[in-house]
């Protein structure tokens, strides 16, 4: 259950400034429960760490629960405390109000059963509430037994009350045979007034003319208001009615006496009842914070036991999309931010947000920002906005104001935040200015947290000159003068007054003229504000570039890591379809052997039919022809280039031809002995036609082994770079070295701070195309043996 929690000294009057509750409302009015709906309504801010940090949890996990299971609901559940008390004072319960429990019992049910099914280590906050829902199946029974939705009694409530109905219901059956046999007789016709059987005081009777009633037997009942028809029973049902009669006040008894065996029933399990509905209540009131939650797109800010304030991208909950994100910090850096700007540029807005952003977290409620939020614990909220003239007390604005500082001024320490709107106003402006000055420092000494809004320069340079307190302004288009209502932290604002003036029409004579008379030191400070807006711009238009810079060579680096483990899996391919291949040539030469062995005994015969074999296995492992087009070679020296259509790439001739007239040709890093028929002229060289790009993978592999050597250095120097710069560089370098087919290679990374080198060796040792590597060249240079 929910730790006791200490409340906050934030009275009412400052969390109706904030518009705490209109916050409230809107929770309130996603509550299903009458209980829910009290609790919403008192929600308020306390200080204890562990039941905010608590009652976050439960915000979190009834989101989650909102998500996952959106049709559960505890709709249906009724404030049944008045029943319950009267129930155990012996006060009979009626059928609606039995049929109230029901509904409420079959809810806890539910929440029950849904407490069975949760695993045990979910939802940890909120099953706590569901396993206090309790099933009260035997209740249940006899209500559902007893009472419909409509709350009419049930046959089913008593087997004597189902007898008496249906005896009743036998009674009216042979009542109605006689009387429609009465006014079916022809006989009856003239005095009857209509041919019906109806009811008057509870007893069958039937209509007659007024003129007639004594030709008819039987007992009046009553007659029509003009006086021209009588009700009369006729005595051949007097008695039939009394009967049904009496059956109706046995009835009527079986029914008291079943509706206080049910009361007595309720009053027995009235505690645990009261206790599931005060779980439900809790419950409701989770729920509706979840879902207020995702409404608001809000989510659980960090608590800290500090008095501290760090609001990413908070929106004010109540404006909805039309919120302007702010980012705003207290209590880290500096305690006080002294906020200016122009009028209606979003002043009062921002220092709303941060009052009622810290009033819902406290209050165990989610907030509209971002990750990276972080609300301290605050023992107190003193908030002083608006206009605040109280005429029946004779007190001007300025009074008012003076007056309510007066009053929570002594109480102000650390753990207090003080929001302060348009400070010093209402009075002369140098004597409001030194005022609000000597206000913020006696804050200051206090440690309390503050944000004031202003329109005095005399506070910018104030915060400007004090440590722990910083500028902020609310921005404003130059170029529009409308304001975008976002706040810039490090920077004072401008009031923007004589431009505001000028473009809405005021002549430019006026304009010039006030800007006179403000002074050279007013026009300066405007200028300086400016200057720092301009350059505000353009470095966030910088830094929005470089954003974009950096997203774009994080793609390229991921387009470049995918090409590269593309290369990887498909040399590994094709070398695993090469070994396969070496396999079963190797497994057919074995064959072959082995009947080489059984019919070595069998003559000159069996001989040649194994010679014919090996032929064939030779002509199967032949590569295939280079059918390639030019002229081969008639004559060839060393140092000639030539061109290998076979491996599509240039050589250089080493040796003239041997006895088998191969040709030793240098291709890159790799020495072949080549078949003369297998070379062409360079100048005769040419592109390969569809046959020759059906050689074997064995054959292309070479080939990009072959491309890859041609150009690659024996080693790399990576001095002079950054780490992550030579990280990379040797990343591609050793790709390039293991499809060459190198077997070694060297890094060059120099001795200096050993940053490079450290960090080098760490990557090497979990590199997967490296086998082994050591420090050579008295620890300069890395030698890289890579995976065969």
């Amino acid at each position: 259950m929910e730790e006791a929690a200490a409340a906050t000294g934030v009275s009412p009057e400052a969390l109706a400034r904030l518009e705490m509750p209109a916050v409230l409302a809107r929770l309130r009015e996603l509550c299903v429960t009458t209980r829910g709906q009290e609790m919403a309504e008192g929600l308020a801010p306390v200080t204890g760490l562990e039941v905010v940090q608590a009652r976050q949890q439960e915000v979190d996990e009834a989101c989650y629960l909102c998500r996952t299971h959106p049709g559960f609901t505890l709709r249906g559940c009724h404030d049944i405390r008045s029943l319950l008390h009267r129930a155990g004072v012996g006060q009979v319960l009626q059928p609606a109000e039995l049929v109230t429990i029901l509904e409420t019992i079959l809810v806890s049910r539910r929440g029950h059963e849904f407490w069975q099914q949760l695993p045990p280590d979910s939802l940890p906050r909120l099953r706590q509430w569901f396993a206090c829902c309790g099933s009260f199946l035997p209740l249940e029974r006899s209500l559902a037994a007893a009472v419909d939705p409509q709350g009419a009694i049930l046959d089913t409530a008593s087997p004597r009350l189902s007898r008496l109905r249906q005896q009743q219901r036998g009674l009216e059956e042979e009542i109605r045979r006689e009387l429609n046999r009465i006014i079916s007789s022809p006989q009856k016709q003239k005095i009857l007034q209509e041919n019906i059987v109806t009811i008057r005081q509870n007893r069958y009777v039937v209509p007659v003319k007024a003129e007639h009633q004594h030709e008819l037997p039987g007992l009046l009942h009553d007659q029509s208001s003009s006086g021209a028809t009588v009700f009369i029973e006729p005595l051949t049902v007097v008695h039939l009615n009394n009967r049904r009669r009496q059956l109706q006040i046995e009835e009527r008894e079986e029914i008291a006496r079943i509706l206080a065996e049910l009361t007595r029933q309720v009053a027995k399990i009235a505690g645990p009842l009261e206790e599931s509905l005060a779980a439900m209540a809790h419950l409701d009131l989770a729920l509706a914070r979840g879902q207020l939650s995702l409404e608001m797109e809000a989510r659980a800010p960090e608590i800290s036991s500090d008095p501290v304030v760090e609001i990413r991208q908070g929106r004010h909950p109540l404006l909805g999309r039309r919120a302007v994100p702010i980012d705003v910090t207290l209590g880290r850096g500096f305690d006080t931010l002294v906020i200016t700007g122009p009028n209606t540029g979003g002043k009062t807005v921002a220092l709303k947000t941060v009052g009622l952003l810290v009033a819902m977290a406290m209050s165990g409620l989610h907030v509209p920002a971002v990750e990276g939020t972080t609300i301290g614990i605050f023992d107190d909220i003193f908030i002083d906005i608006g206009d605040e003239q109280d005429i029946t007390q004779s007190l001007s604005t300025f009074s008012a104001h003076v007056r309510y500082l007066a009053g929570f001024l002594p109480r102000v320490g650390r753990t207090s935040l003080v929001l302060l709107d348009e400070i010093g106003v209402g009075t002369d402006p140098t004597q409001g200015a030194a005022l609000a000055q000597a206000l913020l420092e006696y804050l200051q000494d206090r440690g309390a947290k503050t944000v004031v809004t202003t329109h005095y320069d005399q506070l910018k340079v104030f915060a400007y000159d004090h440590p722990r307190v910083e500028n902020a302004a609310v921005e404003f288009d130059l170029a529009t003068l409308v304001p975008t209502y976002r706040l810039q932290v490090g920077i004072p604002g401008h009031s923007y007054a004589f431009d505001i003036a000028a473009r809405l029409g005021l002549p430019a004579g006026i304009v010039e003229r006030a800007r006179s008379l403000a002074g050279r030191q007013t026009q300066e400070m405007g200028e300086i504000i400016q200057d720092l807006l301009l350059a505000r711009q353009a470095a966030r238009e910088t830094a929005a570039r470089a954003e974009e810079k950096e997203r774009e060579v994080t793609s390229l680096k991921e387009t470049l890591a995918g090409e590269r483990s593309r290369m990887r899996e498909q040399r590994e391919r094709v070398l695993a379809e090469a070994r396969e291949e070496a396999r079963r040539l190797v497994r057919q030469a074995e064959e072959l052997l082995s009947r080489l062995r059984t019919q070595v005994s069998k003559g000159e015969g069996a001989r040649e039919d194994f010679r014919a074999e090996v032929t064939n296995l030779k002509e199967e492992l032949r590569e295939p022809e280079i059918q390639a087009p030019g002229e081969v070679p008639a004559t060839l020296v060393p140092g000639q280039k030539v061109f290998l259509p076979r491996w599509h790439q240039e050589g250089t001739v080493l040796s003239p031809p041997d006895a088998q007239d191969n040709i030793q040709v240098q291709m890159g890093n790799l020495r072949l002995n080549v078949p003369r028929r297998e070379l062409r002229w360079l100048k005769e060289q040419a592109r390969p036609t569809p046959g020759e790009r059906s050689q074997t993978k064995a054959s292309q592999t070479l080939a990009l082994a072959a491309e890859k050597a041609r150009n690659l250095p024996s080693q790399l120097d990576v001095r002079g770079l950054m780490v992550a710069e030579a990280l990379e560089a040797v990343d591609k370098y050793l790709d390039s070295a293991y499809l060459a087919g190198a077997d070694r290679v060297i890094v060059i990374h120099g001795k200096g701070t050993g940053a490079i080198r450290s960090a080098l060796l760490q990557h090497l040792g979990s590199h997967p195309q490296v086998q082994a590597f050591r420090l050579v060249s008295d620890s300069g240079a890395t030698e890289v043996k890579l995976a065969p």
